[in-house]
């Protein structure tokens, strides 16, 4: 064969290496420094827990409570804020994207805490669960307004 076209072949290779060296030593920068998990989240996770308003049935009554819910998607934490028949609270939490559950309490003026576990129902399109404070109890229902 030409030496000229060994050559050429030659050049073409080293390049085809390089290139692909260069693709591992990014794809292992991105995972040290960003990790996978913030590039692999479904669109449909990253739309179940949007910050912004929701409504809260407790009880399955009928007049929801208006909810400010506020998600850290890096932290998967959340913080909330309301006011309902026994005055202003705040919540706190965390969520999980992997089995789509909230674990809340919600603090009161007077410090009461409830316990508040939630999980996503996709058929539904909301959260389903349930509240409890001592030996009270009860259901509750979270919808993105």
């Amino acid at each position: 064969m030409d030496p000229v076209v060994l050559e050429v072949i030659e050049i073409l290779l080293f390049l085809f290496i390089l290139l692909i060296v260069m693709i591992m030593l990014s794809i292992i920068f991105y995972e040290k420094y960003h990790g996978f998990n913030e590039i692999i989240i479904p669109i449909e996770i990253c739309t179940i827990f949007q910050s912004g308003r929701w409504l809260a049935y407790y009880n399955l009554s009928q007049n929801p409570v208006r909810l400010q819910i506020e998600f850290d998607l890096e932290h998967l934490t959340l913080n909330g804020h309301s006011i309902d028949d026994f005055g202003e609270y705040q919540l706190i939490g965390r969520f999980s994207r992997t089995d789509l559950t909230m674990n809340l309490i919600k603090i009161n003026q007077s410090q009461e805490k409830i316990n508040i576990e939630l999980i996503w129902q996709k058929n539904k399109q909301r959260f389903e669960g349930t509240w409890s404070m001592n030996t009270n109890d009860g259901e509750l229902i979270l919808i993105k307004n």
